[in-house]
């Protein structure tokens, strides 16, 4: 019998590493087929829910906060850059899934890796006429470098006890009927 070589077990690691977290949800269970569709296939669930890191970062008047201050509510937060590409396209969006679904229950967190501080981020909200998402600011990337962010954007979705679910990296449409879809799972009474 010829023993496989390294090379050719490669696509098979690849496949396994890539396909088989997409069948599993955080709660032990199969997920039905098509639960996931489109970007949603690149959310990578946490092997472990753990306590996200709860490193200060700015609002736009520069008062601190950190993620512990949005306990109690399920939060996508979304690291990005105003002059990130993916990131131009995506802020809409988000500004849209928090008209839809923002509330009690449920937060979109923006927070930006930008230099330029709140002053660059109001004037990119007002350019685009973003009234719905908060201005944070993450200037020195410490709450990034904790998070293990490498690539923006990246959205984070936090539990109301704020434990990291798991997270996407890239650009997600996130106003979709399936965006919309897969964020209800999370929120109590499935966000009715």
């Amino acid at each position: 019998m010829k023993r496989a070589s390294r090379s050719s077990l490669f696509p098979l690691a690849v496949f396994l590493a890539v396909a088989l977290p997409l069948f599993f949800h955080p709660s032990g269970g199969v997920l039905a087929k098509g639960a996931f569709e489109g970007y949603y296939a690149k959310f990578v669930h946490a092997a472990r829910p753990e306590k996200a890191p709860d490193v200060p970062f700015l609002d736009a008047w520069g008062e601190k906060h950190s993620l512990s201050d949005f306990r109690g509510k399920v939060v996508l937060a979304n690291i990005w850059a105003t002059w990130c590409p993916a990131c131009i396209v995506e802020m809409p969006q988000l500004d849209r899934l928090q008209v839809r679904l923002g509330g009690e229950d449920f937060m979109v967190l923006t927070i930006s890796q930008d230099s330029g501080g709140g002053t660059a981020v109001r004037k990119f909200f007002d350019e685009r006429n973003l009234t719905n998402l908060p201005i944070f600011i993450d200037k020195d990337r410490k709450l990034g470098r904790a998070f293990k962010q490498s690539l923006l954007p990246t959205s984070m979705l936090l539990d109301a006890e704020g434990r990291e679910l798991g997270r996407i990296i890239g650009p997600a449409e996130w106003d979709s009927p399936e965006a919309l879809a897969f964020i209800r799972r999370y929120l109590p009474g499935g966000g009715k």
